[in-house]
């Protein structure tokens, strides 16, 4: 049975095929218990990882140049291990810089500016997917060909990994 659908979207066209739904996902499911100095540590290691593989895929495309940027800024490390500090566990102290860079962002009156929400965002998905182990697996790799991808929201580090 053929369905018709119209949404919002970022790219123009019509397109034709089966339909391979993308649910958000709970990236840092599992991490609510770390806290601390493990929390701290494991924090760490996510930057790292994800700085390397940023690093790598900016070879291939700008944007990820500009995620890297972004990993970098002092705020973001800072923000993080504050809130572990302050008694949060990594899943939290990770969602709340996550929430409050993003809002930063959000409010400034330039246009393209604001529209660097998702990439922020994208660089904190990497970090939480990072802490719950989920950065190991590759959900994009069963996509059958000829499919049409529905998504309430694909970032650049989604895109990146599909064929």
């Amino acid at each position: 049975m053929m369905q018709i659908f119209q949404t919002g979207t970022k790219s123009e066209g019509i397109a034709f095929g089966t339909a391979f739904v993308i649910k958000e996902d709970e990236a840092g499911s599992g991490t609510s218990s770390i806290r601390g100095d493990e929390a701290i540590a494991l924090f760490g290691e996510a930057m790292k990882k994800v700085g390397k593989d940023l690093a790598e895929e900016a070879k291939r495309n700008d944007v990820f140049a500009a995620h890297r940027e972004m990993l970098e800024d002092p705020m973001l490390y800072e923000d993080v291990t504050d809130n572990l500090k302050n008694g949060d566990n990594l899943e939290t102290a990770i969602r709340l810089a996550e929430n409050k860079i993003a809002a930063l962002f959000e409010n400034i009156d330039d246009e393209y500016i604001k529209q660097r929400v998702d990439d922020v965002r994208d660089v904190f998905g990497r970090l939480l997917s990072f802490v719950s182990g989920k950065d190991k697996t590759n959900p994009y790799e069963r996509i059958p060909e000829g499919s049409v991808i529905v998504a309430h929201n694909l970032a650049p580090s989604d895109t990146a990994k599909m064929d």
